[in-house]
């Protein structure tokens, strides 16, 4: 029987040994991001004087130098399966603890991208509006001799400069807030996925521009607004 939620250093968890007497155990100390979550950590000697019935261990450490674990784990589980053992490896057990936090930081990560999506459209469609609002300085350059290959190459480096920096210094930041999280055992993102979806964000916002600003620019009524200047 235990008494206590063992949430908070400091506190006392109450347990009946196996005479049935209570006794206390203080927690000292908490270890984060450990595959003892879940487990109260006591010495041998202590443990074996509240139950001295006990028959032994059931849970153990296994060290390798073996660069590939889960190798090792399967090595142990075949040649240990009559004994009922089962082992994985340290990441595997960090990983079923943040299943559910890395649940979410996926389902953000697609939310984020999706809204990125939508933004680049949104660009798209500013970029449509400045064309239109630039009418007359692409007419002035159209006149004085400048081909519109030129004119449609400077708006595209123009906005895609803008649309490159942007993505870049908000992924940074991103990665910078969740960098702790990345770095922890049990972080489940890929790093190539991600980079890949920033590629892929960057390539429909170049699509975009491209197609607005092809449109905007063949839409200019050279006659028309120079007559009108």
């Amino acid at each position: 029987m235990r008494r206590g939620t063992g949430e908070t250093v400091g506190e006392t968890l109450w347990y009946s040994g196996h005479d049935g007497q209570e006794f206390g155990i203080i927690l000292i100390g908490g270890l984060e991001s450990s595959v003892f979550q879940g487990n109260l950590l006591i010495s041998d000697k202590a443990f074996l004087e509240k139950f001295p019935s006990s028959s032994g261990s059931n849970v153990f450490l296994v060290q390798t130098d073996n660069p590939e674990p889960e190798l090792v784990a399967d090595n142990i589980n075949l040649s240990l399966r009559d004994y009922g053992i089962s082992v994985q490896t340290t990441v595997a057990r960090l990983a079923e603890f943040s299943s559910i936090e890395n649940t979410y930081l996926s389902i953000f990560l697609l939310l984020g991208a999706l809204g990125l999506l939508i933004g680049t459209l949104g660009l798209g469609v500013v970029l449509a509006r400045n064309i239109q609002e630039r009418q007359q300085e692409i007419a002035l350059q159209r006149a004085v001799g400048i081909s519109k290959k030129i004119i449609f190459t400077g708006i595209i480096i123009e906005y895609s400069t803008l649309m490159i920096l942007g993505i870049l210094i908000g992924a940074i930041a991103a990665i910078v807030s969740v960098l702790p999280g990345l770095l922890s055992p049990g972080a489940d993102v890929q790093l190539g996925s991600l980079i890949g979806l920033i590629g892929i964000i960057i390539v429909n916002g170049l699509i975009w521009i491209l197609v607005f600003a092809s449109a905007g620019i063949n839409r200019v009524d050279l006659a028309g607004v120079l007559k009108s200047e």
